[in-house]
């Protein structure tokens, strides 16, 4: 594995619990725990992919 960085920051408790209740119904939906990080790290990977960033 590659060498990691840490991504860390602050958002508003509202959006935390809308977060949390999407995690809670994905891991329903999909009977697979989707984490946090997960969610997260999929967001950015779009993101950068849907800008063609390398």
């Amino acid at each position: 594995m590659e060498g990691t960085r840490t991504l860390a920051f602050q958002i508003p408790e509202e959006l935390f619990q809308r977060i949390k209740r999407y995690l809670d119904s994905e891991s329903e939906r999909t009977s697979k725990k989707v984490s946090q990080r997960e969610f997260v790290l999929g967001l950015i990977q779009k993101a950068l992919d849907d800008a063609n960033i390398a």
